[in-house]
């Protein structure tokens, strides 16, 4: 199979939204075919409109990070392969991860206040 949808697709140009809308429309192809019970219970909910809004002000507030975030979550690449790409030591990567999940709960906590 050939075309546009074989291509990696260039996350560079992704809003964190775009690429977490795009994950989930990857899981719900990889689940297509299977039976309910075959689907895994802990498989993660599509992010809400809260969520998405979040991440972008993240990402806005904090290019650097989102990054990082975008390498690990987005792309599934480890601390390591991550660290490897941004040419950085392990540490900033593990540090920027764990600020990153810190950030937005505390937005998505605010907001529900």
């Amino acid at each position: 199979m050939t075309g546009d949808s074989d291509r990696e697709p260039d996350w560079e140009d992704e809003t964190p939204s775009e690429w977490l809308a795009r994950l989930a429309r990857q899981r719900r192809r990889s689940r297509r075919g299977r039976t309910d019970a075959e689907v895994p219970s802990t498989a993660p909910a599509e992010p809400t409109a809260e969520q998405l809004d979040a991440i972008d002000d993240f990402s806005r507030e904090h290019p650097e990070f989102a990054t990082i975030a975008m390498l690990r979550y987005a792309h599934g690449r480890s601390v390591g392969e991550t660290a490897l790409v941004l040419g950085v030591t392990e540490e900033p990567v593990v540090k920027a991860c764990r600020f990153a999940r810190a950030w937005i709960a505390r937005r998505l906590a605010q907001k529900d206040a």
